[in-house]
């Protein structure tokens, strides 16, 4: 128990610093739109490391973190928990809360794959680069987020007997099941805005790239053909 209340205790530490980290993120941000005088904040080379650094490490931690929830969360069986803990009835009973709540998964993995397809089309759409785009702190920070409270839920349904002291014989068959449920949920919006910023940063890339590249002059050939519609 003493375990499981440190682990916690060090994912609750872990929110905070992450919402400290983006708090500074906007406060950095609006100094230095302030010392940009009206250009775009990531000309500055201060800031464009930053928010270089920041974000390459950002994008490796939430890989980790996606590979370590998938785990952890394929590792949880209530195979285990059903002959030692409850009757096979409640057992019974709350494989069917699962099934029930899979339509509620499918579902939020539908509107994270809308949101996705959306988020592409626009960027694809969109026709001048913007240096900020490159770095999406933002929505990474967020990402880490859901990810670190997936986490925690994934912990507690780990200690399946530490959650049956807790919540008792009758109400553990109910609190297993929405914890389960809100931790694959938080991990698929989680996944989502992993993806959205790498689409932005993929974008943004290909358009500084673009705008980048020198124009193509025109060939010997071709501008005498020009020469030769004009005269005609």
């Amino acid at each position: 128990m003493k375990d499981l209340t440190a682990i916690l205790l060090s994912h609750g530490v872990l929110l905070v610093v992450y919402g400290f980290f983006l708090a500074t993120y906007l406060i950095l941000r609006r100094k230095a739109q302030r010392n940009a005088a009206g250009g775009p904040v990531a000309q500055t080379q201060r800031w464009r490391a930053l928010c270089r650094n920041s974000t390459a490490i950002l994008f490796m931690g939430t890989a980790e973190w996606t590979i370590a929830i998938a785990t952890l969360f394929n590792s949880l069986s209530l195979d285990d928990t059903c002959p030692t803990l409850i009757t096979q009835d409640e057992c019974h009973r709350a494989v069917l809360d699962w099934q029930r709540y899979r339509i509620g998964l499918f579902a939020g993995a539908g509107v994270a794959f809308f949101i996705i397809l959306v988020t592409t089309y626009v960027e694809a759409k969109r026709t001048q680069a913007h240096p900020e785009r490159c770095y999406p702190l933002g929505v990474l920070v967020w990402s880490h987020w859901l990810f670190v409270v997936s986490w925690s839920l994934c912990t507690l349904l780990a200690s399946p007997s530490v959650l049956f002291d807790l919540a008792g014989t009758e109400h553990w068959v109910a609190v297993n099941s929405n914890l389960g449920f809100f931790a694959v949920t938080m991990y698929t919006f989680g996944v989502a805005l992993w993806i959205i910023a790498l689409v932005r940063v993929f974008y943004a890339c290909w358009r500084t790239a673009r705008e980048r590249t020198p124009a193509r002059a025109p060939s010997l050939g071709e501008s005498e053909r020009d020469v030769v519609l004009q005269d005609v």
